[in-house]
């Protein structure tokens, strides 16, 4: 009896084990599902696990609570003489527009025909985009009225989606883009190199020349001649007032800097050539303030610096 004893025992041990590993198993299951609740509190998984938030948007690229629309464009050239410029208006946002909104268009023209105007309406002024869902994208023609493009001419474009700032955005400076083209013969086409010039104002340890105007063509061409515009402003204890110029440091002649070049211009002083102490001065200055260099950013051409000349200022 002894032997079979203990092959019952042996029996009962054997069917225990798979019984404890479903157990524990089904232990482990439990603990990670009650795991799950806390990991589902992540921002992360919140989005994963909502679907429906993009059924929120109407029909039409509705905006969405929370969220906000992005409006970035790009400006293509034409294939051919014949054929029109695109501007290529993309939603990058989280959210629809929730309303149409404008694209504002301007064409400038360089020609070596006489007579054409520096800048030319566009075939559709101000047109009108309809709502954007996000992650949309729409593309608008894009070229002069009357005869379009003409061999012979160098062309600008500029574009701005949302001109009138109907649609408000996550991020409202990426919604202008330039572009520059030329118009080689009949239909031929190619990209052209410009300048960019920037400029700005620095502090040098010089008293008799405090000031220097650093001068940078960031752009892929080389310019001609142009004038810096110098504007000095002062004021001393309580007073404010403007110090008159010398005409040579209103405007200085500068030389042409090639692509990439940087030239320092330190002919900047008040009036009697001095500064004085006790002073506040604001100095401005101009790269291309007469307009003589093509650049396709025109907006980085000022530079300015305030600083007391010496001593104690009020």
């Amino acid at each position: 009896m002894r032997p079979t004893g203990w092959l019952a025992l042996g029996l009962l041990a054997v069917l225990a084990l798979p019984a404890a590993g479903v157990a524990a198993k089904n232990e482990a299951s439990r603990g990670k599902a009650r795991a799950t609740p806390s990991s589902a509190h992540s921002p992360k998984l919140q989005r994963a696990t909502l679907p429906k938030k993009k059924q929120n948007n109407p029909p039409g690229g509705g905006q969405t609570p929370g969220a906000a629309p992005d409006l970035t464009v790009e400006v293509v050239a034409p294939s051919a003489i014949s054929q029109p410029a695109r501007a290529v208006i993309r939603n990058s946002g989280t959210s629809g527009t929730g309303t149409s909104f404008d694209l504002a268009v301007t064409i400038e023209a360089v020609c070596q025909a006489p007579g054409t105007p520096p800048t030319l309406p566009p075939a559709e002024p101000e047109p009108r985009i309809q709502t954007l869902g996000a992650g949309a994208t729409r593309i608008a023609p894009v070229q002069p009225a009357g005869p379009g493009w003409v061999a012979g001419c160098r062309y600008q474009v500029t574009v701005q989606a949302d001109s009138g700032a109907d649609v408000t955005e996550s991020h409202e400076g990426n919604n202008v883009a330039t572009l520059q083209f030329d118009f080689i013969g009949q239909g031929g086409l190619t990209a052209v190199p410009f300048p960019d010039l920037t400029v700005e104002i620095q502090r040098v340890l010089n008293p008799e020349k405090p000031v220097t105007a650093r001068i940078h063509n960031a752009g892929m061409a080389a310019t001609g001649y142009f004038q810096l515009g110098i504007a000095i402003t002062a004021r001393c204890e309580a007073a404010t007032f403007t110090i008159p110029i010398v005409p040579l440091h209103a405007t200085l002649q500068i030389a042409p800097i090639g692509a990439g070049g940087t030239r320092y211009e330190d002919a900047i002083s008040p009036q009697d050539e001095t500064w004085s102490p006790g002073c506040f001065y604001e100095v401005e200055a101009t790269a291309d303030s007469g307009g003589a260099v093509a650049e396709p950013d025109e907006t980085n051409n000022e530079g300015s610096l305030t600083f007391c000349a010496s001593g104690t200022c009020y």
